[in-house]
C-alpha cells in the first residue's frame, strides 16, 4: 500500500464520488477552494492505493514544513481490515521531516448525544492508537469543538504557538471575514457561589461541578425595532429553535444565550452570543439588563441567568445563523413566544418576560 500525490483531475472525482458519502455537507469544503488551493501550493491531496485501486485518500492544508490534516477517509469497503491505520502509519512516514502534522477530532466531552459521543470516542482513540499525541489544544471552528492532536513523536507543546499555527492554516484558505468569525479557543468559565462570589476562576466550561457551584448565564430577549412602543401594541420578537441534536430542549423554540465566559461580563456575553448565534451586532449601550434569575438543579448546581432586552433589526436577507447550535429563526408575536417559553421555565421566569413586553 502507497500514499501518492493527486492530480486536480483525480481529487475533483474524489470530491464528486466519495467525499460526499465519506463525510457530512456542512464539513465539506467547496471545491473551488480545493482547486485553488492546490494552484496556490498550499493544499496537498494524497491518494491511498493498492497496487492501482485507489482505496482512500488524505486531504492536507500546507504551509511550508506544517501541515493541517483537513480529510482522511478509507473508502466504504475497505473499512474495518487496518487500512486507516496504515494510512496513518503512510503520512507519518511520508511527512518524518515535517515541522508538525496536527489532526482535528471532535471533541467527545460536548456531544448531545450518546451515539455521538461513542462515535467520537471511537475516533479519538483510533488516532492515539495509531501514534497520535493529544497536545491539549481545544479550540472551536466553525461551531465544532475540536482536540487537537499531533502526529508523530510527542513533543513538549507551547499552545500559543500552536494556536497561532492552527489559525494560519484556516487563514490561508478562509476569507477574512469567515475566518475572524469562525475559528476561536475552547471556553473557559469563572465559578460562583449562589451569591456571586467567585469560587474558581478560568476552569474549562465543561468540567463536573460540586453541589453549591453555579455559573453565569445570559439569555438575549428581541424585540423588532418596528415594534409598537410599550403599552401601544403587542411586540414581536426574533426567537430561534434549539438544535435538534441539543441536550437540553432539543427543538424548542427559546432565546438567545449562553454561558459567560472566564473574565467576560454578562452584558459583554450578551452581545457576543446575539453575533455568534444569529449574526445580528447589538452595541453594548443598547444591551439592557432586564431582570436575573436563578435556576437551580437537582444535583444542588445552578445557573446565575441575567436576561437581557433589546431591539433589533430583522435582516433584510434573512437570519444568518449558526447552524451548529440553531436549527431555525423567526419572528413572532409576543404572545405565542411566551407559550413556546412557559413550556420549559416557570411562572416567575414568565412573568419577567412580560414586564419586558409592557417596558421594551
Amino acid at each position: 500500500m502507497r500514499l501518492e500525490r493527486l492530480n486536480k483531475s483525480q481529487v475533483e472525482e474524489i470530491y464528486k464520488t466519495k467525499m460526499q458519502e465519506d463525510f457530512p455537507a456542512d464539513e465539506i469544503k467547496p471545491l473551488k477552494a480545493i482547486l485553488q488551493g492546490i494552484d496556490k501550493g498550499i493544499y496537498e491531496p494524497c491518494g491511498l492505493f493498492e497496487d492501482s485501486e485507489l482505496v482512500g485518500y488524505a486531504f492536507f492544508v500546507k504551509l511550508g514544513s506544517d501541515y493541517l490534516l483537513d480529510y482522511l477517509a478509507v473508502h466504504s469497503d475497505m473499512r474495518n481490515k487496518g487500512v486507516g491505520s496504515t494510512a496513518v502509519m503512510l503520512i507519518v512516514n511520508n511527512l518524518k521531516d515535517a515541522d508538525n502534522v496536527i489532526v482535528e477530532v471532535e471533541d467527545p466531552d460536548y456531544a448531545e448525544a450518546a451515539s455521538e459521543k461513542d462515535l467520537q470516542t471511537r475516533r479519538y482513540n483510533f488516532y492515539l492508537r495509531n501514534g497520535c499525541t493529544d497536545t491539549g489544544l481545544r479550540v472551536k471552528c466553525f461551531g465544532v469543538p475540536f482536540r487537537i492532536l499531533r502526529m508523530g513523536p510527542q513533543q513538549k507543546e507551547n499552545h500559543d504557538k500552536l494556536w497561532k499555527l492552527y489559525q494560519e492554516f484556516y487563514r490561508v484558505m478562509l476569507p477574512k471575514e469567515m475566518f475572524e468569525k469562525n475559528l476561536s479557543l475552547n471556553e473557559y468559565i469563572d465559578i460562583f457561589s449562589r451569591d456571586g462570589s467567585i469560587i474558581k476562576e478560568a476552569v474549562p466550561k465543561h468540567t463536573p461541578r460540586l453541589p453549591g457551584e453555579y455559573i453565569q448565564h445570559v439569555l438575549v430577549i428581541m424585540k423588532t425595532a418596528d415594534s409598537p412602543a410599550p403599552g401601544k401594541g403587542e411586540g414581536q420578537y426574533v426567537v430561534q429553535q434549539r438544535s435538534l441534536k441539543a441536550k437540553y430542549y432539543a427543538g424548542k423554540w427559546d432565546m438567545t444565550g449562553g454561558g459567560v465566559k472566564s473574565g467576560e461580563s454578562p452584558k459583554e456575553a450578551a452581545c457576543r452570543e446575539v453575533e455568534e448565534e444569529l449574526s445580528i451586532t447589538v452595541p453594548p449601550e443598547d444591551m439592557e439588563l432586564a431582570f436575573e434569575y436563578i435556576k437551580e438543579w437537582d444535583d444542588g448546581t445552578g445557573l446565575l441567568a441575567s436576561i437581557f432586552m433589546c431591539r433589533v433589526e430583522v435582516p433584510k436577507d434573512g437570519f444568518k445563523f449558526n447552524t451548529y447550535e440553531v436549527n431555525d429563526v423567526k419572528v413572532m408575536p409576543f404572545h405565542e413566544f411566551l407559550e413556546h417559553v412557559r413550556d420549559h421555565n416557570d411562572e416567575e421566569f414568565c412573568r419577567g418576560l412580560e414586564d419586558i413586553e409592557k417596558r421594551l
